[in-house]
């Protein structure tokens, strides 16, 4: 969870008195956000399951309200401690690629700076391919995710939600 960057420890001096502190990027494990946010942010996009969906779901939850990662909380994430990108794990690589590329279009932005902004990161993942990082079958996923694919971020019908929630008051009133 990055309170500011990823390199920032300007954060160090915001904590507040119940030990949290404000996220504007990470993963959602932890992850306190108030409903408003995610009723005007829209819900995780589906077609990014598996890799990076939660960071472009923190990052746009953040542009529409504050997320506070409890600094206090204990999380356990499962996880392989052998990643292996050119054997078992490269279909994670692979979504990676497609998903982080994809999340440059989504932000709001003019036409030229998202054409900017996906070029560059065509460029940052092509590198590590290049040098050897990331099997050279990851390469058609980086342009899948610039020209291929675009994900849909879909909303939260409050209508529904809001009938739910007084249909079950009116159950439990009984």
């Amino acid at each position: 969870m990055s309170p500011g960057g990823s390199d920032s420890t300007a954060w160090y001096g915001t904590v507040l008195e119940d030990k949290c502190v404000e996220a504007v990027d990470g993963c959602w494990l932890g992850l306190l956000v108030n409903t408003r946010a995610v009723y005007e942010a829209g819900l995780p996009v589906a077609e990014f399951f598996l890799w990076d969906e939660d960071r472009e779901f923190i990052s746009r939850l953040a542009r529409h309200g504050k997320g506070y990662c409890v600094l206090t909380s204990v999380i356990t994430h499962f996880q392989d401690d052998n990643f292996d990108a050119f054997g078992k794990d490269f279909i994670k690589i692979a979504y990676y690629a497609r998903n982080h590329v994809a999340r440059a279009k989504l932000v709001p932005s003019s036409f030229m700076v998202r054409i900017l902004r996906v070029t560059r990161e065509v460029f940052r993942l092509s590198l590590r391919v290049l040098k050897g990082e990331w099997p050279l079958r990851v390469f058609p996923w980086i342009l899948k995710g610039a020209f291929l694919f675009s994900p849909r971020i879909r909303y939260v019908d409050q209508n529904a939600v809001s009938g739910a929630i007084n249909a079950a008051r009116g159950l439990m009133n009984r």
